[in-house]
């Protein structure tokens, strides 16, 4: 064993102490080096300040990246992120996945409300019956072949046909019976093309829809307005004719074409309130069938009685006692069996038994 001169460690045979890394023979004498030579301390001094300074170094270094990073050390390990922050994350898609659909759903195409055509008020505008799905015929065109056109004998009787309600009318061509379904509920009527009814686009052509006048938009067509309520023909936003049927979409583009027959003969009839009877001309004209059509059976009823109610009848049925008590004109004075049809005149006479003779054709009596 030796002991280095300058730490006084021992070790084994060597140039070099392994404690403190010192040479410990003179390259130029080749003489073991001592403690209180030169050389000796100097590289006794190396020694001792050579570790110290490593440290200081990389002290110095892990502080200066501490700055720049603004953390205690190097990253390890998966980022974790704040559940808080996650949390927020979430909420924030998924109010953007709800503000996206309900852009879509104000976007859409303008339908009619399902629950109001179908409701319990539901029927033809063309006929005043009760309307299904299948009311009318399509057309007898075919589709799928590579040249698709129309059957001009489906468009062959082009007579102009009374439709509407009580309140107004206008014309359709004839053959609009046998193309589409017309279906009214309250004050509105909506017109469909039968042969795209049942597809996803569902065939809608019109409506005429009454309306506030602070509710009408330019998008409408203005048709008449009294006392502050609009009549306007509402068409969809975008056809809706059956895309896999090009038959369909020929016809449908046809029908629309005819809507400019609703714009020249709408017509507003005299209203209830301006007038207060169904028919105020029932008993000085002569009233045709096409004037019934598009009347409920309630309404015809009224018809047929209030032409005996002008002359001072009474009636059994409570129903239209109270109906014709509420009217300003009304004076019950006769009892019904005391009312003989001899108080009736001709045009009288000749209303009472069509209007009786349409409500057995429909079905209401």
């Amino acid at each position: 064993m030796k002991k280095c001169p300058l730490c006084g460690k021992e070790y084994e045979d060597g140039a070099v102490c392994p404690y403190c890394n010192v040479l410990l023979i003179d390259m130029t004498s080749g003489k073991a080096v001592g403690e209180d030579s030169r050389s000796g301390k100097a590289r006794a001094k190396k020694a001792k300040t050579e570790k110290p300074k490593t440290e200081k170094i990389n002290t110095e270094k892990a502080n200066t990246e501490k700055v720049k990073t603004g953390r205690q050390g190097p990253i390890q390990g998966n980022i974790q992120i704040p559940p808080a922050a996650l949390l927020g994350a979430t909420v924030i898609a998924v109010i953007m996945v709800i503000c996206a659909a309900a852009f879509w759903f104000m976007s859409r195409p303008k339908t009619p409300d399902t629950d109001t055509i179908y409701g319990e008020n539901q029927y033809n505008a063309y006929s005043g019956e009760d309307a299904g799905l299948t009311d009318s015929p399509e057309g007898t065109g075919q589709a799928g072949s590579d040249s698709v056109t129309l059957n001009e004998a489906d468009f062959a009787d082009n007579e102009p046909v009374e439709n509407g309600t009580q309140e107004y009318r206008f014309e359709l061509p004839a053959y609009w019976q046998n193309l589409c379904t017309a279906e009214a509920n309250g004050d509105a009527i909506y017109y469909y093309q039968n042969r795209s009814r049942v597809s996803e686009a569902g065939g809608y052509l019109f409506s005429i829809q009454k309306m506030s006048s602070e509710y009408y938009s330019q998008d409408y067509l203005w048709l008449a307005e009294t006392d502050g309520m609009v009549y306007a023909l509402v068409r969809p936003d975008e056809p809706a004719y059956d895309t896999a049927d090009p038959y369909a979409r020929l016809e449908y583009e046809r029908l629309a074409e005819d809507i400019s027959y609703v714009n020249n003969s709408f017509r507003l009839t005299q209203t209830q309130e301006e007038s207060d009877y169904i028919f105020e001309q029932s008993s000085s004209e002569y009233l045709s069938r096409s004037d019934l059509e598009g009347l409920t059976g309630q309404e015809l009823s009224y018809a047929r009685n209030e032409i005996y109610a002008r002359h001072g009848r009474r009636f059994q049925d409570a129903g239209l006692q109270s109906y014709f008590d509420s009217k300003e004109w009304y004076s019950g004075t006769i009892d019904p069996e005391d009312f003989t049809e001899s108080m009736l005149n001709e045009y009288e006479k000749a209303n009472t038994e069509l209007i009786l003779e349409y409500e057995k054709d429909r079905g209401y009596r």
